[in-house]
């Protein structure tokens, strides 16, 4: 069961993007480096009241939930966990939280588009900033809800047979972008032999790999490398190898990993060695491995 610790430290986390909303719509309504076209002075007006609006309402949600749960008096441990996270996902999946979300994204997207006449340098950078964190943002409160619906037992995986080298390449074209900025180099290393394929939930195997390459090319270094292959040798496993400082062990893309490869009856192995990075698997139980004529 995850920590309630863990929970108010995430949820608080999210009050960074939103912060930096309201002071990046902020320096463009107070028309700080100049004027600015009427428009766009009125987005920001109102994509600034959208993030308080969130701020707002977040806090007062959490607040119910919480006194709700103190007042259930509930005793058994998977009362209480189902709870944890049908309360999260209340909070995360409310039209008061999403719909302003999709204001701020919305107009921040008009701004950085120019729809309505040309932006000065320095506005436009404000309004790239904002939709960048408007993303975070959307990006993090996915990932909570998915983390509050594992551990309320409520993700049923949509299993079939994947391609995983498939699998892995898709998700490494998906982190190119990330990966490119901060000058890292993602590797596929192909195996020898035709992999066979795996019996599990393909969007979320994409997922899993995105979550893990996108924490990789984050904490490696410039011009470092990032090498991607499988390992059928202890059952099906798919080895991620970074030369970086490593990757947050309790990150929440992390531990959303592990809860969905425990939901695959699988693990997530990760090794880390001073100076020379770290090495994450996803091993998969054998009997997942399709054959042919499977």
């Amino acid at each position: 069961m995850i920590s309630e610790a863990f929970w108010l430290r995430e949820l608080g986390a999210l009050q960074t993007p939103i912060i930096d909303i309201i002071g990046f719509s902020e320096v463009i309504t107070s028309e700080k480096f100049g004027p600015v076209n009427p428009k766009y002075r009125e987005y920001a007006h109102d994509l600034n009241k959208a993030a308080r609006l969130i701020m707002d309402r977040m806090v007062q949600r959490l607040d119910e939930s919480k006194s709700q749960e103190r007042k259930s008096g509930l005793k058994r441990k998977s009362d209480l966990k189902q709870q944890s996270g049908d309360a999260l996902a209340s909070v995360l999946m409310s039209h008061e939280i999403r719909s302003p979300l999709n204001v701020i994204i919305g107009f921040a997207e008009i701004m950085m588009r120019s729809l309505f006449g040309p932006m000065d340098d320095p506005y436009q950078a404000y309004a790239e900033d904002i939709h960048s964190s408007g993303m975070l943002l959307l990006d993090v409160i996915n990932d909570l809800l998915d983390l509050a619906r594992v551990e309320a037992e409520r993700i049923e995986l949509d299993e079939g047979s994947v391609d995983v080298e498939k699998a892995v390449q898709e998700s490494l074209r998906e982190a190119m972008p990330q990966a490119v900025q901060g000058q890292v180099t993602l590797t596929w290393v192909p195996s020898v032999a035709k992999l066979p394929n795996l019996l599990c939930d393909r969007r979320r195997l994409r997922q899993m790999l995105l979550n893990i390459l996108s924490s990789a090319a984050k904490f490696d270094k410039p011009g470092r490398m990032v090498e991607v292959g499988t390992d059928f040798s202890d059952g099906p496993g798919i080895v991620i190898r970074d030369t970086g400082w490593g990757i947050l062990m309790d990150s929440l893309k992390l531990i959303l990993t592990k809860c969905l490869m425990e939901q695959h009856g699988g693990n997530l192995l990760i090794a880390s060695m001073p100076n020379d990075g770290v090495t994450v698997r996803l091993l998969f139980p054998s009997e997942r491995i399709l054959r042919s004529e499977e």
